[in-house]
């Protein structure tokens, strides 16, 4: 199977366009509970990873999939370690979901941002 690369880049207004899509979607994956705006991390994250899901034949929509990413968790000690130790306390985070769910149409995305 040939493969391709690509870079894309995402400008401000189309950051802020996401994130408003992640946190009116969001009341439909968290059954009608209100949720906060996602981070641009999580946004931005959510959809790599559900194109990702998305670009993937072999993954089937009942399959669960997994995001890892490193996280520094100092900040989350108590008491809290201060901003000298970041990197001090870094750990995998995992988040998972069904491909099924990812691959939704409108709210794939808030279903990503709400496992992360």
């Amino acid at each position: 199977m040939q493969q391709s690369r690509r870079t894309l880049l995402l400008r401000a207004d189309e950051i802020r366009s996401l994130k408003q899509h992640i946190h009116e979607q969001s009341r439909t994956v968290n059954g009608g509970e209100p949720s906060k705006p996602p981070s641009t991390y999580v946004a931005v994250s959510s959809l790599a990873w559900t194109s990702i899901v998305r670009a993937k034949p072999s993954i089937h929509d009942a399959d669960d999939v997994q995001l890892m990413v490193s996280a520094d968790c100092s900040k989350r000690l108590r008491p809290p370690l201060g901003d000298a130790a970041f990197g001090s306390c870094v750990k995998p985070c995992f988040a998972r979901a069904s491909a099924g769910d990812l691959r939704r149409g409108e709210g794939g995305v808030a279903c990503a941002a709400a496992a992360i």
